[in-house]
């Protein structure tokens, strides 16, 4: 494998880490423990917040991971960089629908009516789940070897 692959495959692997490791640890441990603390409203606010820079994260993250795809667009068998291709473009597209609808929780935050707010809450949270498991199908199809052995061998 060229060093120029290899260096991009641990930049995709320690984004990918970092981004759903925040995204797991704030969901998991910070989210309940400002519930207890601050209640549901300020929470949120702190939320906001920490998802625009999860977002951020993630958009650099996709970059990165999309010029990889570049780089290795004729490396190893084809299939494996179909799949490859498939999970980058699904968190791709789930990432610009969460900034979507980030926007309009952010607008109802703002105005202080929480009124419509919970089912587009709820869909962020389905869908920033969907992401978390295709991207673990993502860091899972990185870690295919580039040269898979043939069959019989």
């Amino acid at each position: 494998m060229p060093l120029r692959s290899l260096a991009l495959r641990v930049f995709c692997l320690l984004g990918l880490s970092v981004w759903m490791g925040g995204f797991t640890f704030y969901s998991a441990v910070v989210i309940p423990v400002l519930h207890e603390s601050l209640g549901s409203l300020d929470t949120g606010f702190v939320t906001q917040e920490v998802t625009d820079y999860l977002n951020y994260i993630g958009v650099g993250v996709v970059l990165v991971w999309w010029a990889a795809a570049w780089v290795e667009r004729g490396e190893g068998p084809a299939r494996v960089r179909a799949v490859r291709l498939l999970f980058l473009a699904a968190t791709t597209l789930i990432l610009l629908g969460l900034i979507a609808l980030h926007r309009v929780m952010d607008g109802r935050l703002e105005t202080g009516s929480l009124r419509g707010f919970y089912p587009l809450h709820r869909a962020y949270l389905i869908a920033s789940t969907v992401q978390w498991i295709v991207n673990l199908a993502l860091m899972t199809a990185l870690l295919v070897p580039s040269r898979l052995p043939e069959k019989g061998s």
